[in-house]
């Protein structure tokens, strides 16, 4: 049975600019555009009887930049996509995206303070596919430093706090969040190295309606192979 599926004829082109200052202050920077088509001959994803087709075409455009210094680390983004019916069933659509972090270690080796927001617009039902979207407006901040204590030459004790807070333009869902970690890591060898961390968060739905706490506790290996990443982790979540 084929009715419900959607089928797709899709072309993509990409053009990237990017730039590099290769002094003792770094900032790099790049653009990206991308364009596509996409066809559906059920856009509706519904049986026969109420199904359409659809012909669109994409934009996405994308700007990044990245400064660091010995003490500074700033990463930035900027996202926007267009897409366009050109059936005139359904109005066009766009969507935009903004996200910075800044890490600043005023004492390298020892502590670092970490900054980030992202601000974007998100569909207020994911669900609906290809079809346009109603899209509401949603932050995201946090705040935290993370002090690093090293105990022997292969060993150190990570400690970490954060401070998160999601807003929302229309949905009931604002949040925040305090988080408390201990980390214990040590090296076994150049390519694998061993942590156990205990970590405690506390969620508040910003109207009061409801909170909970969780509580983590994990010992996990780390392996780095040449071209490959993996951690094996053991661990229990309490939630209450």
């Amino acid at each position: 049975m084929e009715p419900m599926a959607t089928r797709y004829v899709g072309a993509l082109a990409a053009v990237a600019l990017g730039c590099a200052n290769g002094s003792a202050v770094a900032v790099d920077w790049g653009l990206e555009a991308r364009a596509g088509y996409v066809f559906s001959d059920n856009v509706n994803q519904a049986p026969p009887a109420l199904d359409d087709s659809a012909n669109i075409g994409g934009l996405e455009v994308s700007a990044v930049v990245e400064h660091s210094t010995r003490s500074l680390l700033v990463d930035g983004e900027l996202n926007h996509t267009y897409r366009h019916f050109f059936d005139d069933l359904y109005d066009d659509e766009s969507q935009s995206e903004v996200r910075a972090t800044v890490d600043w270690f005023p004492l390298r080796e020892y502590l670092r303070l970490s900054l980030s927001e992202t601000y974007g617009q998100v569909a207020t039902n994911p669900s609906e596919g290809l079809l346009p979207s109603e899209y509401e407006d949603a932050n995201v901040f946090s705040f935290g430093p993370t002090v690093y204590l090293p105990v022997a030459l292969d060993t150190r004790l990570v400690a970490r706090g954060d401070y998160r807070r999601a807003t929302f333009e229309e949905s009931d869902f604002d949040t925040e969040r305090l988080l408390g970690e201990i980390r214990f890591e040590r090296d076994l060898s150049r390519l694998f190295s061993l942590f156990a961390l205990a970590s405690r968060s506390s969620i508040d739905i910003v109207d009061g309606s409801l909170g909970y706490d969780v509580s983590s506790f994990a010992i996990a290996l780390d392996a780095y192979g040449r071209r490959t990443a993996m951690t094996v982790p053991v661990g229990l979540h309490a939630l209450r």
